[in-house]
């Protein structure tokens, strides 16, 4: 036999040795609940996931910026999210304080009448409301963070940020007073929401847009 075959025939037996050996171990890992990357394996039936909530005042929150918390005005306080029915969502209530983490991928949604307070306690994270009327409204959030205002009627809104922070206000709705104080480099990006009066506080606004009923309603615009 020549050598060549020889190599080819101990290169496929080789081959062949480490494929069984993966096979092994997967199937090791299978038995153990585990999957091949050290995750642990999910199984039963994926479906949305309704939580009842005692009635809060504030929401404190740890999210991933590609995994926002959504919050909806609701006359009802509930958390809801997909998943397996083994899998739940990480939530604690303390006193008038709501407590939400969510992990990479996750998509959670609180519903729960106004609130007065909302904190993003991490960076890099995203932070949703839907369609509160309300008097007044406190947010505060960390470095690199991202807000998104959608259809609110709210009287005095103030936001505080750290750096890289982006505030944006989108679709039908007014805010008569809102007060913003960011760090470096910070963004507001105000469309179609109507704002009567806007303060800005900024060390260095990176940019500043109002564009449709946001800039058509303005009447008071203070910055620095």
């Amino acid at each position: 036999m020549k050598t060549s075959i020889k190599l080819l025939l101990v290169f496929v037996g080789i081959v062949g040795l480490l494929m069984l050996a993966s096979d092994v171990v997967l199937w090791a890992y299978f038995k153990k609940g585990i999957n091949g990357d050290g995750q642990k394996l999910r199984f039963g039936r994926w479906e949305d996931k309704v939580v009842a909530l005692r009635p809060f005042k504030a929401i404190v929150l740890k999210t991933d910026y590609d995994a926002p918390l959504r919050v909806y005005a609701s006359d009802k306080y509930s958390l809801n999210y997909p998943g397996f029915d083994s899998s739940k969502v990480r939530y604690s209530q303390e006193g008038d304080t709501l407590y939400v983490s969510t992990g990479e991928g996750e998509v959670v949604k609180v519903n729960c009448p106004p609130v007065q307070f909302i904190r993003v306690v991490n960076g890099n994270s995203h932070l949703m409301l839907f369609h509160f009327s309300q008097p007044s409204l406190l947010l505060e959030a960390s470095d690199d963070c991202e807000v998104v205002l959608t259809q609110l009627n709210i009287k005095q809104l103030y936001f505080k940020g750290g750096k890289f922070n982006k505030i944006s206000a989108f679709d039908v709705g007014n805010i008569d007073s809102m007060n913003i104080q960011l760090g470096w480099y910070g963004s507001v990006d105000l469309n179609d929401m109507t704002v009567g009066s806007l303060t800005i506080k900024a060390d260095s606004l990176k940019q500043l847009s109002l564009n449709g009923a946001a800039a058509a309603g303005l009447k008071r615009l203070q910055y620095p």
